[in-house]
């Protein structure tokens, strides 16, 4: 309780270097006044009509998809929403001239009811709600226009996901907010991707209202060895090493 204390006080005490998307830091976030990261995020924006401020996320996404571009193999989204991360990882990456192809894998039409447990059909009602995504499918792929070697897919994860043609994964971001869609994508990605390659799991410490997808989640990292890195903006990493 003591330490609780002063920690409270510390930050009243030094003003707050960071307060948003359920996050407050003392810290340095200098990453936003990057002219790369600036733009990026700018033009995401725009060209999505998302109205993100989740800057430290953003900041954890194009960090990983900067790493994983070094690596052979693909990028995958499970759960593209708006398209707001990936589009501002193709800006960030100056994706054209990677050679690589990115899979945008959603339904466009919110979380299929079969897909969820009892639990989430009741915490995530507004993500069961088709009309909410109404237009996102067309929106998402006009953002992309003029993008290279991207391929959207519209369908239910795990079932879908045939139709992704790769065999090497270098980056696979995971924010679907439904366990049995999660866990599918881990359980059919995870042997493709390669090593040094990263997993992102948008939503694996976000608030007690994801935690039937984290259990779920733990449940199959244990199985496998996997370590999980839980990052204080609620995302999760894994590192894909030669030992898993």
């Amino acid at each position: 309780m003591i330490t609780k204390i002063k920690t409270i006080l510390q930050i009243l005490y030094r003003k707050p270097q960071y307060f948003e998307d359920g996050m407050i830091s003392i810290h340095l976030s200098n990453f936003r006044k990057d002219p790369k990261f600036v733009k990026a995020k700018q033009i995401s924006l725009k060209r999505t009509g998302a109205s993100e401020d989740i800057h430290w996320r953003l900041h954890v996404f194009l960090w990983a998809a900067k790493t994983c571009s070094k690596s052979d193999g693909d990028f995958i989204e499970c759960g593209v929403n708006t398209g707001f991360l990936c589009r501002a990882c193709v800006e960030f990456l100056d994706w054209n001239n990677l050679g690589k192809t990115m899979y945008l894998i959603d339904t466009f039409e919110g979380i299929p009811v079969e897909l969820v447990t009892e639990k989430e059909k009741k915490i995530n009602k507004q993500y069961l709600n088709p009309k909410e995504y109404k237009g996102t499918y067309s929106s998402v792929k006009q953002a992309f226009q003029g993008i290279d070697n991207i391929q959207i897919i519209k369908g239910k994860v795990p079932f879908c996901l045939g139709e992704v043609k790769s065999e090497k994964i270098a980056f696979l971001s995971i924010d679907m907010n439904s366990a049995v869609a999660e866990i599918g994508a881990l359980e059919y990605f995870w042997e493709k991707v390669v090593e040094g390659g990263m997993i992102v799991l948008d939503d694996y410490g976000y608030s007690p209202k994801y935690l039937e997808q984290r259990l779920a989640i733990d449940q199959w990292a244990s199985k496998l060895g996997v370590d999980i890195l839980s990052v204080a903006t609620g995302q999760g990493l894994i590192l894909k090493s030669k030992n898993n």
